[in-house]
């Protein structure tokens, strides 16, 4: 593939890629109630890019060559076991053991006319996965209760490296440096770090006697260990930053209900708490990239995020017609918030980001989805069917009442698809509506906001055999010029990456997938 083109960018800036990806799967049934799964998946992607929009502006204003090449490497082995011993204490039992590694490499050349300087940065990270996982279930007769009892555990470690390093040459024959505006490379941004986490749970579906509620009482304990092993490396990038190490127990209950009503309806409820530990890049992260003129600084105060969520909802099914509607509220203790803009270190003049606590936050909102045929409005309507699903998320600052700048505007997404009889051949038209993000404060400094927008797609299916697919699509028909709000957080409104950063324009992807 290529690329696309940004939709606000005046320049056409170049990429071309490849990926390949392999899944394989063998199962194996040793007894009549057992089954052993082995599977492995394997993806990879080379991308080679020619940044052109950005040069001769702001602080590429000298820039004459920008380029990147970057791979992308992921493998995953996993085995599992199912047996069904149909005892008292499991009548279905899941093991399951796996293992992941991910690697990634960025490569990325500059050339400057003005100094006549070539610069080499190479970024890699690398993560390692080992979890095993089990999951018992039984049914179990109390008196005139039933119950559906689940109890299992989860163990996941976690290795995580990183590495930066960079190599500046003199175009006019001087002598190559790795010391490039005051790093002294390779450096690495957070320490090498290993997470340990465990849960433990328990749930119990009841069901009294003919009653229609349905009541789900849960409990699940937690542990979480980062365990940071800084290096050399690390230590002389960041000699005077302190490694925190942390370790945090917690116990979440949570309580659920449904209420069968009339006619395929059925309401439901719920509270959860909720906890979530610093993750190792918030507790420790030291990046500093003078070239983009920012600075992350770690926070070793960062706390433990707890959290109390109330659900309420309500579902409807019947052919033909599904129908769910479900507003919540979340109230959170030590909210973290990922590498928040703190705005420039008045000394340096360097754009500080860290992440932290905010005391106090709630986020709440509502989801709404409507999917039905319309056979049932006219016999011409037939082959139709619509989809019709609605957003909406405020996050607030309990403390300063603004809005949080990590949650998304609203959203609206309709669609309207076509199957023919024989359900080979199908096309759907999509519309998504975004709203702008609002209520977000400009201090420490301003901040772009983009309007909200409305794009339009068009895609259709094609199944040729069983195991052969053909898909194709048009999308943004219109061209609209439309950035993300995740895409652009935290840029000014005058940052010369706006415009690269915008969604892309037209275009249009065809693809022919085999099966089997």
């Amino acid at each position: 593939g290529h690329e696309f083109d940004a939709s606000a960018a005046d320049g056409g800036d170049v990429q071309d890629f490849d990926s390949l990806s392999a899944f394989a799967k063998f199962s194996w049934n040793p007894g009549p109630n057992s089954r052993l799964t082995a599977s492995a998946d394997h993806f990879e992607r080379a991308a080679l890019t020619d940044i052109r929009s950005v040069l001769g502006s702001g602080r590429f204003s000298s820039t004459t060559l920008l380029g990147g090449d970057d791979t992308h490497l992921r493998d995953r082995v996993s085995l599992s076991y199912d047996y069904s011993p149909g005892a008292a204490w499991a009548e279905d039992v899941r093991l399951l053991a796996y293992g992941q590694r991910v690697d990634a490499d960025q490569l990325t050349v500059e050339e400057r006319a003005a100094r006549d300087i070539r610069r080499q940065r190479d970024f890699h990270f690398t993560q390692e996965v080992l979890g095993f996982e089990a999951d018992l279930s039984t049914t179990v007769d109390w008196g005139s209760s039933r119950h559906r009892i689940g109890y299992g555990f989860a163990l996941a470690r976690t290795d995580t490296r990183e590495l930066r390093n960079a190599l500046q040459t003199d175009l006019a024959g001087g002598s190559p440096t790795r010391v490039i505006l005051g790093e002294h490379f390779p450096v690495r941004d957070f320490p090498n770090s290993r997470t340990v986490e465990a849960g433990v749970y328990l749930h119990d579906e009841v069901v009294v006697g003919d009653s229609r509620w349905t009541w789900i009482p849960a409990l699940r304990w937690d542990y979480y260990d980062l365990d940071p092993r800084p290096d050399p490396i690390y230590r002389a990038d960041n000699p005077d930053t302190d490694v925190v190490s942390v370790s945090a127990r917690n116990l979440s209950p949570k309580l659920g209900l449904t209420y069968d009503l009339a006619a395929g309806w059925s309401a439901f409820g719920q509270y959860a708490h909720g906890f979530r530990a610093p993750p190792f890049e918030d507790a420790n992260i030291g990046l500093d990239i003078p070239l983009f003129n920012i600075r992350a600084i770690p926070n070793p105060e960062l706390k433990s995020e707890s959290s109390q969520a109330f659900e309420l909802g309500l579902r409807h099914y019947v052919p033909g017609t599904s129908f769910s509607l479900a507003a919540y509220y979340t109230d959170y203790d030590d909210f973290i918030e990922t590498k928040a803009r703190l705005g420039a270190d008045p000394e340096s003049g360097v754009i500080l980001f860290q992440s932290r606590n905010i005391e106090r936050a709630h986020i709440y909102g509502a989801e709404l989805r409507l999917q039905t045929e319309l056979d049932g409005f006219s016999e011409a309507l037939t082959a139709f069917d619509v989809t019709l699903a609605l957003a909406w998320t405020r996050g607030e600052n309990k403390r300063t009442g603004t809005e949080l700048a990590s949650v998304d505007p609203a959203q609206a997404v309709a669609a309207l698809r076509w199957q023919a009889p024989s359900r080979a051949l199908s096309a759907t038209l999509t519309a998504t509506l975004v709203d702008r993000k609002r209520g977000i404060a400009d201090e420490p400094q301003e901040q772009f906001r983009p309007a909200g927008y409305g794009v339009l797609d068009l895609t259709a299916n094609y199944r040729i055999s069983p195991p052969l697919s053909l898909r194709a699509g048009l999308f943004n028909i219109t061209d609209k010029i439309y950035w993300r709000w995740s895409d652009v957080q935290g840029l000014g409104p005058g940052d010369p990456l706006l415009p690269v950063l915008s969604s892309p324009g037209r275009y249009a992807a065809i693809s022919l997938s085999m099966n089997w």
